[in-house]
């Protein structure tokens, strides 16, 4: 399998343990699951076995898509000076220097 083809995979294994349909659907034709999934296998290879059930807590995000707190723009604040004397902060800011 592709890395992208596993990340379906993965998908199906997290659908399969929420849906006891799929993953019975699964055990008696892998084959065909798999298509829909859009996984294929090389000629003669076996489909894997679903694990039976999460080693821990599952939770599914949708990441496919930027969320509602996704930000737009983003600003970094700082008091200190530029190294450089020719930015223009640089020349209306003053600052006391140690000797």
């Amino acid at each position: 399998m592709s890395l992208g083809q596993e990340l379906w995979f993965s998908e199906l294994v997290a659908q399969a343990w929420l849906e006891p349909e799929l993953f019975r659907r699964y055990r008696a034709d892998a084959m065909t699951v798999l298509g829909e999934f859009g996984v294929t296998l090389a000629q003669g290879q076996q489909p894997p076995a679903l694990p039976e059930d999460p080693a821990c807590e599952l939770t599914i995000e949708e990441l496919s898509r930027p969320s509602t707190a996704h930000a737009q723009l983003c600003f970094c604040f700082s008091d200190e000076l530029p190294l450089h004397p020719g930015h223009p902060a640089a020349r209306t800011a003053s600052r006391a220097v140690p000797q």
